[in-house]
């Protein structure tokens, strides 16, 4: 584990291994930079993988923060470490903050790879996917009163049932129960941006290779929505992981690597 001051004083915690193009890896909401195990094991081998906490999680202290300062903390963090023509994955809010990087420096990526990821997190009526506004309010009042509780709940919730019977759920479990906390007040402010941001207007400017990578079972972003991003991405390639939930990178491990694999080795750097 490394760790990096920016001029806001956010003290970023990062790790970095392996040699090669960069790969970034960003976790979601309630879970840290440690959930990409699986995937830094694999791909180090041929990138140099960098998987990042987020303010409040994992080992990054958390510090009141917007989404614009986030993204721009991220880019200058990679710029530092001399990353700044990189290969990008972002899990469920880690991919919306992905998209607020790539509003921020198209010219830094080469990729981009969404899993379980949306432009906008709450419906609306014009946006049939995400969270209802009472959901993310209620979520909001569990964790003010549940908390730390609640956060097991809820990341239990986002498996299958199918899931929770595989030897890697109970690994997922382990794991929860070793990490750190992630900070209440974190949670409550990702709640709050998660309840206002609206990308999709970014969807359109994309013209670096898209990957959108989701379970069949996600009951945040269901698979009709891979029509959507095809519609506001046409170059984008959509993947369905059968048997998955949320994190299909934990439970299909290997069928998501693959994927993954395959997708970065075809737009290798020219």
């Amino acid at each position: 584990m490394s760790r990096i001051t920016t001029k806001n004083g956010i003290q970023w915690s990062y790790n970095d291994q392996g040699e090669g193009p960069a790969l970034v890896f960003l976790h979601g909401w309630g879970v840290n930079k440690d959930i990409w195990k699986q995937q830094v094991t694999y791909f180090k081998k041929k990138y140099r993988v960098l998987a990042i906490d987020l303010p409040g999680h994992g080992d990054t202290p958390w510090q009141a923060t917007s989404l614009t300062e986030i993204a721009n903390n991220i880019i200058w963090l990679l710029s530092e470490l001399s990353s700044q023509n990189i290969h990008f994955a972002g899990s469920s809010m880690g991919g919306l903050i992905g998209l607020q990087m790539y509003k921020e420096r198209p010219d830094i990526f080469q990729s981009l790879t969404f899993v379980g990821s949306l432009p906008k997190f709450v419906k609306s009526e014009d946006f049939i996917f995400g969270l209802e506004d009472s959901e993310v309010k209620k979520l909001t009042r569990q964790v003010s009163r549940q908390y730390p509780s609640i956060v097991n709940i809820f990341f239990r919730a986002l498996f299958t049932r199918q899931e929770r019977e595989d030897a890697r759920f109970q690994w997922a479990q382990t794991f929860r129960r070793n990490q750190k906390m992630p900070d209440r007040e974190a949670l409550l402010s990702f709640l709050g941006l998660l309840g206002k941001v609206d990308l999709r207007p970014v969807l359109p400017t994309v013209n670096v290779p898209v990957l959108c990578i989701n379970g069949v079972d996600d009951t945040i972003v269901p698979v009709e929505y891979l029509e959507y991003i095809k519609s506001e991405i046409p170059h984008a390639k959509c993947y369905r992981v059968e048997r998955a939930g949320h994190f299909p990178f934990i439970i299909q491990a290997e069928a998501f690597n693959k994927k993954l694999g395959k997708f970065l080795k075809s737009h290798k750097d020219t």
